[in-house]
């Protein structure tokens, strides 16, 4: 459509951009013709640092009276750009028509000498027009076809403009009881409409929709009802209503016509108690039906009123020029003649303020001040004079109830006079004693709080609501003239619009809140059935069948409702008259002067039945809810828990606005709540101190509203941030909120937090650890001496004579503070080990006696041996305290040559012993032994090379050392092959001398499970593994096809028939010469094919 003349086009490189000396500078657009309006696009003035950041949009039919276009929530500021380049655009929720638009800038980008500049485009399409004037006394009639109009399906439009409260825009009845009536009431508008009424079971059908506020503003409106059923819309500009119409009837039946604008018969002027319409309609169309386009072709269907006076196809609007105080410290200064001894002030005024300052001015000569203000809904008349007592009055009632009044003041020397909306009947008159020499200054809205020359002063807060039609000595002031020349002076005030809204003042119901939880919250959903039913006429052949119709939810939202919660209510009431229940098994019902009534109470639950709901997700994959529509605010929560680096925990997203709302895990620590809700991309970080992928339950909280975002982890501080003021938030979503559904593990998702390593295909071996992924799980082997995927990869040494390992575990002894401490707290693990506790496991093979297999020294005379004797049997060796014990682990002959399996397991005074797979045996020490293991020093595998006092039987088996092969060794937490030969360290604490080499003592191999694509090393994706298998299938076919080919045939070279005597060649003819090899080639046998048809 087209676009600003003025205003430049997007991407172009000019722009607008006023002067900075203009204090409210606006750019204004006319269209030359009438446009409905869809969106806007903003851009800054190329390559430069001047650009708008928020702006308000007005729209109108003349340059002189404009309306503020409204978001959702009443918020009128549109955010504008952060940047010149990049384009801002906003799409309407709700398209209006215009011919001119003024952009206003708000708020601009002030840094590096930034200033306003702006490119726009405008969006829309050409709008045609019919219009209609009425005047009180006109109306349009327009018949049905058949005259009789039966409808399961309606769909009404209309616009309106005017500055009366009251009138009927449409009405039609029915006979059978049947009305459709739309009015204003008090610049309101309501829809009246019955769809019939049950004399049977008495049953009023008549339903009442109320929408908008304000509307006698003389601004077009634009209607639209809906109805399917008993289901009707009532729409005005952006605002909806719906309801149920009353009743059991689906269709609306009306008679003979519809009434467009009032009801004007011979007999009946109007409807009763209601006024004919007043103002401008426009596209008046009834069920497809333009009516008055059909008007003015003069239509048979159409009906006027008889009278001769001329139909008006144009709408005439009064100039009024309203303006806006809408600012902490609005105010309007306007000059006045000076030293006049009498004053004439008249002005309109609408507002909801219960105080303001209305008017202020000062007397000439010193001789005090007049000020008129609002309070309390009247209108309080201050006057004081120097050395004379202050008069106070008050005129009007109920003055804030946001309609136009009108406040008129004359004043001259001993005599006051205030009109109030013109009632000359009943004015204010003041006559005490007192001169009027009139100032040259008025201000109006409040008084200025800088430059204030003119010694405005009052002690009310500033008007905040809407004035026109200013009067000074009995002459109109023309706003724009006197501000133009600058006559005036102003403050915070919006020029050409009155731009206020009602919110209304509507019963929510109630709301119990029970702070310390002690009591049970209860949901409550309600229906049409709560009030009184009369049942008559029901028998066994026709039962009495009632619906019940709950508010505000659908029959599958009740169900849900009623299945997930802990417990649910619900009561009937039913009562008779004169009828005998008990004597008959249905009732009795028909007899004379009998009645009977039932009422249901409404559906009451507390609790949560699925309070703790989870589902995990094992691929990279999603499930689909409904699309989420929460308006102007929205507060999300959920538990997680997750090995996960990264990933999205919900999304849900817009195609129209591009609007979107995500909450997801960033990194380990970082927690994103990103979102654009009519402000660009915003994120809240929240930074945690700690990782949030370490697999345990995490509470999330999000919330979102016009005021501003926020995020929440557990008992962290909240993650804020702020909007500015004025800020819109749009959040009505069109794609599938993306977080879970229906579990399918199919796709990778299963009800139950449970994980993969519940479900291993082949689980952790060796005491290694299962780490929960989800998606898939892996071994986690560093308390273990193996390795492999599942800890399944035995790691060991071949040890030749003479030579031995050392590990070291401390390198001094415990201090007596920690010793202190571990005795008073047995389970304190800070010294990396329980010294009450011991395990020990390792396989070993050999054919050589004696050897040490295994010892474990301290800084005292404390150790460990695992001793393999000479006759092959092994035996335990533990000293902890004064004298050393023996335990035998087994007599069998170990030193055999195959691997043999050793744990060893202390607690306190117990002993495990296990070989191989034998059953355990169990020993226990003595209850004079000390239970501790001190200050472990090192540990010794093949020899023990301990200085020192070394214990005889550990000299006499330690020579000459262990010759074969020894793995999977573990002490507690320490596993010294382990160390040496997969070193995480830059220096492992592990001493060798002699060869050792690595070596798996003939463990068997082990099950290979199956390794999930995800952590699969090698994995290089779905479509290399697709094309490999496709170009194998291509092979595999093109074979067949060949071998296909020839089945069921098969070739033979046959011998020529042998030529006849007759036409034998003489022996004695010379023979010719051999052709080329070639043509001999060509001269072969012929090649036969012979198909065997009848196989």
């Amino acid at each position: 459509m087209g676009r600003g003349r003025d205003a430049g086009y997007r991407d172009w490189s000019s722009g607008w951009s006023p002067a900075p000396s203009d204090r409210q500078p606006w750019l204004q657009i006319n269209l030359h013709r009438k446009y409905r309006i869809v969106a806007i696009s903003t851009q800054g003035t190329f390559n430069s640092y001047d650009w708008v950041t928020k702006y308000t949009l007005l729209y109108g039919d003349r340059p002189d009276s404009w309306t503020p276009y409204i978001q959702r929530g009443g918020n009128s500021t549109l955010s504008g750009n952060w940047n010149y380049h990049q384009v801002k655009r906003h799409n309407f929720h709700y398209a209006f028509t215009a011919k001119h638009l003024r952009f206003l800038p708000l708020g601009w980008n002030t840094k590096w000498g930034g200033k306003i500049g702006v490119r726009l485009e405008i969006y829309g399409c050409p709008y045609d027009s019919y219009v209609m004037s009425y005047n009180g006394d006109d109306m349009v009639a327009y018949t049905f076809p058949r005259k009789k109009s039966r409808t399961l399906m309606d769909h009404i439009a209309l616009n309106f403009k005017t500055l009366e409260r009251d009138g009927v825009l449409l009405h039609s009845e029915g006979l059978q009881g049947d009305v459709l009536t739309l009015e204003l009431k008090n610049a309101r508008l309501y829809l009246h409409i019955s769809l019939g009424s049950s004399a049977v079971h008495g049953v009023e059908g008549l339903t009442t929709l109320t929408v908008g506020n304000l509307l006698d503003d003389q601004h077009w409106h634009y209607v639209t009802i809906k109805r399917y059923g008993r289901q009707v819309n009532l729409t005005v500009d952006s605002h909806t209503e719906s309801a149920i119409c009353n009743g059991e009837f689906t269709h609306l039946d009306l008679d003979t016509q519809v009434y467009v604008g009032g009801v004007i018969e011979p007999n009946i002027p109007h409807l009763p108690d209601k006024s004919n319409f007043r103002g401008c309609l426009e596209n008046v169309f009834f069920n497809g039906v333009n009516i008055i386009d059909m008007a003015q072709q003069r239509e048979p269907q159409i009906r006027f009123p008889h009278r001769q006076k001329p139909i008006r196809y144009a709408c005439t609007d009064l100039i009024l020029k309203p303006f806006t105080f809408a600012g902490p410290h609005n105010f309007l200064q306007l000059p006045g003649l000076n030293r006049k001894t009498r004053m004439a002030v008249k002005f309109k005024f609408r507002s909801w303020d219960y105080t303001g300052l209305l008017m202020f001015t000062r007397f000439a000569d010193s001789l005090g001040t007049l000020e008129l203000g609002l309070s309390e809904g009247q209108v309080n008349v201050s006057l004081m004079q120097p050395n004379k007592k202050k008069l106070q009055f008050a005129a009007g009632f109920r003055l804030n109830d946001g309609f136009w009044h009108t406040v008129e003041v004359l004043a001259r020397d001993n005599f006051l006079t205030v009109v109030i909306d013109e009632d000359e009947g009943s004015p204010l008159k003041i006559t005490n004693p007192f001169m009027v020499r009139t100032g040259d200054q008025y201000f109006f809205g409040g008084c200025p709080k800088t430059n204030n020359t003119n010694r405005c002063e009052t002690k009310l807060n500033s008007f905040h609501g809407c004035m026109q039609q200013i009067f000074i000595d009995n002459e109109p002031v023309d706003i724009d003239t006197v501000l133009q020349w600058r006559w005036g002076r102003y403050s915070e005030l919006l020029l050409g619009t009155c731009g206020i809204t009602d919110s209304g003042k509507w019963w929510s119901g109630n709301y119990t809140i029970d702070p310390d939880l002690t009591d049970k919250a209860w949901t409550v959903i309600r229906h049409n059935r709560i009030d009184n039913t009369k049942v008559t006429g029901s028998t066994i052949d026709r039962p009495y069948l009632g619906d019940v119709e709950y508010h505000n939810a659908s029959w599958a939202e009740v169900t849900a409702l009623a299945n997930t919660s802990e417990y649910c209510e619900q009561w009937i009431v039913f009562a008779c008259y004169k009828s005998r229940l008990l004597n008959t098994p249905v009732g009795d019902t028909n007899r004379t002067g009998s009645e009977a009534q039932f009422n249901i109470g409404p559906l009451r639950c507390h609790g949560d039945g699925n309070t703790w709901n989870t589902v995990s997700f094992t691929k990279p994959t999603y499930i689909k809810f409904p699309p989420f529509k929460p308006g102007t605010s929205a507060d999300i929560s959920f538990h997680f828990r997750t090995t996960a680096t990264h990933g999205v925990f919900l999304e849900n997203s817009d195609d129209r606005h591009r609007n979107f709302i995500r909450v997801e895990l960033n990194s380990t620590t970082n927690l994103l709540f990103v979102f654009m809700v009519g402000d660009g991309i915003i994120n809240v970080t929240l930074r945690s101190p700690m990782p949030l992928n370490d697999d345990e339950w995490h509470f999330v909280q999000a919330e979102i509203n016009v005021k501003g975002a926020r995020l929440k982890v557990d008992y962290q501080p909240w993650a804020v941030r702020q909007f500015p003021g004025q800020t819109s938030v749009t959040m009505k979503f069109t794609q599938p909120l993306l977080v879970e559904g229906k579990a399918n593990e199919k796709e990778g998702v299963r009800v139950n937090c449970t994980g993969q390593c519940l479900n291993t295909t082949l689980p952790c071996r060796n005491s290694g650890r299962c780490m929960e992924g989800y998606a898939s799980y892996y071994c986690d082997c560093n308390n273990t001496a193996f390795d492999g995927f599942y800890c399944h990869k035995d790691i060991g040494a071949f040890f030749e004579a003479g030579s031995w390992l050392r590990y070291t575990i401390r390198t001094e002894p415990i201090s007596d503070e920690a010793q202190w401490a571990h005795w008073m707290y047995p389970h304190n693990f800070s010294l990396g080990y329980n010294q009450t506790s011991d395990e020990i496991e390792f396989s070993f093979s050999t054919t050589q006696t004696p050897a040490i297999l295994l010892y474990i020294s301290s800084f005292v005379r404390d150790y460990i041996a695992v001793i393999l004797k000479k006759d092959g049997s092994v035996d335990l060796r533990y000293r902890l305290g004064l004298i050393p014990h023996t335990y035998q682990v087994t007599s069998r002959n170990l030193a055999d040559g195959f691997p043999h399996f050793i744990n060893i397991t202390r607690h306190n005074h117990t002993i495990r012993i296990q070989v191989d797979y034998t059953e355990p045996t169990r020993e226990s020490m003595t209850l004079l032994e000390d239970i501790r293991f001190n200050s472990p020093k090192a540990m010794f595998l093949g020899r023990v090379m301990e200085v020192g006092d070394i214990d005889y039987e550990i000299q006499r088996h330690n020579a000459p050392g262990l010759v074969g092969c020894i793995s999977g060794v573990r002490y507690n937490i320490y596993a010294p092959l382990k160390t040496y030969f997969r070193p995480n360290e830059t220096n492992p604490p592990v001493t060798v001398q002699g060869p050792v080499a690595e070596s798996n003592c003939g463990a068997f191999p082990p099950i290979q499970g199956l390794v999930r694509w995800e952590v699969d090393p090698w994995f290089t994706g779905h479509v290399i593994v697709s094309l490999i298998l496709g170009l194998v299938f291509l092979v595999l076919y093109v074979l067949y096809v060949n071998l296909y080919r020839y089945k069921g045939s098969y070739d033979t070279n046959e011998p020529k028939s042998v030529e006849s005597p007759s036409s034998a060649k003489p022996l004695t003819e010379s023979e010719p010469e051999p052709e080329p090899r070639r043509r001999t080639k060509e001269k072969n046998l012929p090649e036969i094919q012979e198909e065997l048809a009848s196989e």
